[in-house]
């Protein structure tokens, strides 16, 4: 039994010595610009500017080590990365919203319904605008006959009168500046809707092609 120890031990000091052995003979080896190959026990600034690899005393390549970047590189790979993750997210982002899709609706008839509603509140939008621009016009012009009448027996128009009628000027273009912006939108919400739909359509059939 003592034997057999001492056996076992000598062979773990052997191996010990073997791995110092050949961790002591660990080299860098690299090519030049010109490509030129070299050896060094010691890491040179050379090396690390065009890559190295790291070999064994047998001369086996144990890990390779890529160049050093410059700082432009540095900054395109992160501008990459950055690229990258954020299309990821979209990515991610979009799957969420066609699940959330497939789950709220049905059928595609089911999905365009709920669109004609946002497409009928917006013009409900517009309708109570107009109503109001109407009602503003008919204000505006009393205003202004008044105004002129004012000025046809020779007096000064009040100030109070005069700011009257530029506030209601004012209202009136953010009144059809507004609606031409929901016209607008609508116009875009159709074309969106209807690329809607058609993905809906696509995501279904993709679904049943799964299965």
């Amino acid at each position: 039994m003592r034997k057999s120890a001492l056996l076992i031990l000598l062979a773990t000091f052997c191996t010990g010595i073997a791995v110092a052995q050949s961790a002591s003979h660990v080299k860098y080896k690299w090519k030049d610009a010109q490509g030129s190959l070299h050896f060094a026990d010691a890491l040179p600034p050379e090396a690390v500017e065009v890559g190295y690899d790291i070999v064994n005393a047998q001369g086996i390549v144990v890990k390779h080590v890529d160049r050093a970047k410059t700082p432009g590189e540095l900054k395109a790979a992160q501008e990459e990365a950055k690229r990258k993750q954020e299309t990821q997210r979209q990515n991610d982002q979009q799957n969420r919203n066609d699940q959330q899709m497939l789950s709220a609706y049905a059928t595609v008839d089911e999905l365009a319904k709920a669109q004609l509603a946002q497409i009928d509140a917006i013009d409900q939008n517009i309708t109570s605008a107009k109503t109001g621009i109407a009602n503003e016009e008919k204000t505006l012009a009393d205003f202004l006959a008044r105004a002129g009448e004012i000025e046809h027996n020779g007096q000064p128009v009040p100030p109070t009168l005069t700011k009257h009628i530029a506030d209601l000027r004012n209202s009136l273009n953010d009144h059809n500046a507004y609606i031409a912006r929901r016209e607008a939108e609508k116009v875009d919400l159709a074309k969106k809707f209807e690329v809607q739909q058609q993905h809906y359509r696509d995501l279904v059939k993709a679904a049943k092609e799964g299965h």
